[in-house]
């Protein structure tokens, strides 16, 4: 019958002359497109294990300085105000007055890093921009300000304020950009599946058509 379409087999080059023409006209029968749709999704899981993986090594990578900053704010608690921050050893910068309570700040971004360590555990794809807080806040927080990344903008917003040093106010920041880091490699891994998806509802829609 003519509405057939037969798979075209493999010819190497040399066998013929190849005519680009027979390429554009070749089109993929059903066994080919599962074929491709099943590359396309193992390629996709494949990936998504690297970056899960990476993304846990940056959160955990991220809470052991905040933890040896933590710990240098209590070894030097009579003095605490003149610790410098990582950043400032770094760039070597000259110590500045910290903004209050830092070892409360410190201690608060150690425990939104585990808790976003353990909901990339829970559900790799769900951007953690978009987790509530751990508390219920049903009648006092509203909207953007019910997610959880809102308590990582509390000490930069507190380091501006009192005018602090860029350096310092880009070291309360820090814990704030490596979620808005993480949270865009979760919406490239969601596309990736979405583009599957969206190949395998055209496989589906070419059946029934």
């Amino acid at each position: 019958m003519d509405t057939l379409r037969q798979r075209v087999p493999f010819r190497q080059a040399g066998e013929d002359e190849l005519n680009p023409e027979d390429d554009e006209r070749h089109v993929m029968d059903e066994q080919e497109q599962q074929e491709l749709i099943n590359t396309l999704r193992e390629a996709a899981r494949t990936a998504d294990r690297i970056h899960i993986r990476s993304l846990r090594m940056v959160l955990i990578a991220a809470i052991m300085i905040q933890v040896n900053f933590l710990t240098m704010l209590i070894i030097n608690r009579r003095r605490q105000a003149l610790v410098p921050t990582p950043l400032g050893m770094i760039f070597n910068f000259a110590p500045s007055p910290l903004i209050p309570i830092p070892t409360a700040f410190t201690m608060l971004a150690i425990a939104l890093h585990i808790f976003d360590s353990m909901s990339l555990s829970r559900n790799p794809r769900m951007s953690l921009l978009d987790v509530d807080m751990p508390f219920d806040t049903t009648g006092i927080l509203d909207g953007p300000f019910r997610k959880r990344a809102v308590l990582y903008l509390i000490a930069p917003f507190m380091s501006a304020v009192l005018k602090r040093s860029f350096s310092q106010t880009v070291w309360w920041l820090m814990p704030a950009i490596i979620i808005g880091l993480i949270a865009l490699a979760q919406k490239w891994m969601r596309e990736t599946d979405e583009g599957v998806e969206r190949l395998e509802e055209l496989q589906y829609d070419a059946r029934g058509a």
